[in-house]
């Protein structure tokens, strides 16, 4: 059945000029992948639909630069800021679509989509620049953390340089832009500790500014100071050997109950358990939220 959806779905792309229109296919496309079984799609189909993303994003770097000619145009009019302000969205959409379907690919074959992945981050890094949108940033971000957390390959070879970009983005005050870089730190952290160690004292540092910031709590925030928690078990778990690890655990207990992000409070409350129950440093006398103490 995917073979039979799979050609004319990938041709019907490549032939879609309007951004909505092939942002709906390639969420369709991006179900299929999530779907797939092992062996189910081949190198060729595979390749096909790689093929297609590079001309979605070659066509959106084209239309990005008739775009800028035309807010530098003389008679360029709030009507036709309007226009350019829905043709960002619909664009962004698209490469919110184009993340998604990455991200499936990783998640599905790992290390084997690896190569593809990289055929296209000529036209995926240039959306991490800091003149860029910070929703485009964002989805950029995106598609490192799965390629970190979902290639074993892709984490030895890149993490070291991608650490400076992480980091930064953990200061941004675009919340979803932190939340995407906090989550890829923490991933890094407990997935490749060798290769990260070196930034482990910058991550503490990004780290606690997230989780100390006045409004951490606040609704726009929460989910990126829910990250952040869990980015700090990874290092209490794998680097406190280099961070300065006094009150690093009280730092996490201050901040539960974790209510925003799920499935990161999921894991935060394994470790604590898990912890708990072979008496972890630190653990011994931390400062439960409510005033209460930890005492084991």
């Amino acid at each position: 059945m995917i073979s039979f959806m799979w050609e004319p779905l990938i041709a019907a792309i490549k032939k879609e000029p309007e951004p909505d229109i092939t942002a709906a296919m390639l969420d369709s496309l991006a179900e299929i992948v999530d779907l797939a079984e092992p062996g189910q799609l081949s190198g060729p189909q595979v390749q096909a639909a790689f093929g297609a993303l590079q001309n979605i994003l070659t066509a959106a770097e084209g239309r990005r630069t008739q775009r800028n000619k035309r807010v530098a145009a003389e008679d360029f009019d709030e009507e036709e800021e309007e226009a350019l302000a829905a043709e960002n969205e619909a664009e962004e959409e698209l490469y919110d679509q184009v993340g998604s379907c990455l991200g499936n690919f990783l998640k599905v074959f790992g290390d084997a989509a690896l190569p593809y992945v990289e055929g296209l981050m000529p036209s995926i890094a240039p959306l991490l620049d800091k003149s860029r949108p910070d929703e485009e940033r964002r989805i950029a971000l995106c598609i490192i953390d799965d390629m970190l957390e979902h290639s074993p390959a892709g984490r030895t070879k890149y993490l070291g340089q991608l650490m400076p970009v992480l980091l930064d983005a953990c200061g941004s005050c675009h919340s979803d832009l932190r939340q995407c870089a906090v989550y890829g730190v923490g991933v890094g952290a407990s997935l490749a500790p060798e290769v990260f160690k070196q930034h482990a004292p910058a991550a503490l540092a990004a780290v606690t500014a997230i989780i100390t910031a006045p409004d951490a709590k606040g609704d726009d925030n929460e989910m990126a100071t829910d990250n952040a928690l869990s980015a700090l078990a990874a290092l209490i778990e794998h680097h406190s050997d280099v961070c300065a690890a006094d009150g690093m655990v009280e730092l996490l207990v201050s901040g539960l109950p974790l209510k925003c992000d799920a499935v990161e409070a999921q894991k935060v409350n394994e470790w604590l358990v898990k912890r708990l129950e072979v008496r972890g440093p630190g653990l011994r006398g931390a400062k439960w939220p409510g005033g209460g103490r930890l005492c084991i």
